[in-house]
């Protein structure tokens, strides 16, 4: 439903993201390393602000009608989540449990790539039935679900570390 849009644009927007990405995790690797020594919950913060994003992000592609709407949603979208990126593996890495760590990172690269699966066909069935914007409200709601999952693990965690300390 964008106005003018069509296949050149829409791989225009579709690199727009992973360069503005790529070169924003530079930064964001840096920003972790050099501060989440003093600020032992910045990636924790880091992730849930990626959360966060990926929910606003998601709702405002339901209301793009321009090719630069789309251009700089992209863009934003990608400098944040690059940003915000390299706080994952960072988290993963902190909270994994010794001589355990292969089968951690297995377990996470399932749960990715067999809900990535499972959220494919309910996008098709979705689209299918409602058309897109429906697919971006309630993808927009899960995302919102999960920043409020990432903010209560964080309080959490952090609950537990006062406690050893």
């Amino acid at each position: 439903n964008i106005k003018g849009g069509n296949i050149q644009v829409a791989s225009i927007a579709m690199a727009i993201s992973p360069f503005a990405h790529g070169f924003m995790s530079l930064l964001g690797g840096r920003v972790l390393d050099r501060y989440s020594r003093k600020k032992k919950f910045l990636p924790f913060y880091f992730f849930t602000i990626r959360q966060l994003a990926g929910a606003i992000y998601i709702l405002l592609m339901a209301f793009v009608i321009l090719p630069w709407h789309l251009y700089l949603l992209q863009a934003v979208y990608g400098m944040i989540g690059g940003l915000t990126l390299p706080a994952t593996p960072l988290l993963q890495n902190k909270l994994m449990d010794k001589n355990k760590e292969g089968e951690e990172w297995g377990i996470s690269q399932a749960i990715f790539f067999i809900a990535g699966g499972i959220g494919a066909i309910i996008a098709g069935v979705l689209i299918g039935h409602f058309g897109f914007r429906a697919l971006f409200f309630a993808s927009s709601l899960l995302f919102f679900a999960a920043s409020i999952a990432s903010f209560k693990t964080m309080r959490t965690y952090k609950a537990q570390q006062s406690a050893k300390t």
